[in-house]
């Protein structure tokens, strides 16, 4: 009876030890964090005059008109399509957007990219807007695109990132055609100048050993 009564109270003593273990371990819920988070428009804002309207509805028109003439109506079809969309893209304003940091990846718009999915980011400056790119593994998106709207901002974003994600270097100048799609290329010396300076002259001393 008494080896009985000890055998329980070890077995009571050991079930006390692993509750007091497993309560010092997070749940799944607690092991991730927002590190930072910041709203902006979901895309750049384009304000065009009405003359750049009507040179544009003007030039589309043209383009329809002349396919419609020389016998390819499915391109004229292409064309009232491609001046419905740019239409609607000018017309709608764009809509406010919350980013957010996290442990375990980005989320943008709700929805949770984490950071298996990606591979480098870099940020360009596009109409006074800095523009956040990070190219993933994904089929789709194959990038994310996010506006930054301030430099403080933008500055506390690669500061994060770079723990994670490399800073994409330009191989070469940068072209103008890239330059008006996605903006003009900031340098990471920009964000990590410090930091830059302090791997160079590692880099210096341990090749003078």
């Amino acid at each position: 009876m008494a080896s009985s009564g000890k055998e329980g109270n070890s077995k009571n003593t050991l079930q006390q030890v692993l509750e007091q273990e497993r309560a010092k371990v997070p749940s799944k819920f607690e092991f991730n964090k927002v590190l930072f988070e910041w709203e902006s428009n979901d895309r750049p804002v384009y304000a065009f005059s009405g003359s750049q309207k009507s040179g544009m509805t003007g030039l589309i028109v043209l383009f329809g008109l002349y396919f419609w003439w020389v016998g390819q109506p499915i391109l004229t079809l292409v064309a009232a399509a491609v001046f419905f969309i740019l239409f609607v893209f000018v017309s709608l304003p764009p809509q406010r957007v919350k980013h957010q940091i996290e442990k375990i990846g980005i989320r943008t718009d709700k929805v949770l990219y984490t950071w298996d999915d990606m591979l480098s980011f870099w940020m360009t400056e596009k109409d006074n807007i800095i523009v956040l790119y990070i190219d993933t593994r994904l089929n789709f998106p194959a990038r994310l695109v996010m506006m930054v709207e301030s430099y403080t901002e933008a500055k506390k974003i690669a500061d994060l990132l770079v723990k994670r994600l490399s800073y994409r270097f330009l191989r070469g100048a940068q072209s103008r055609t890239d330059k008006l799609l996605e903006g003009t290329y900031i340098d990471p010396v920009v964000f990590f100048g410090d930091m830059i300076e302090q791997d160079k002259l590692r880099e210096q001393r341990d090749s003078g050993r």
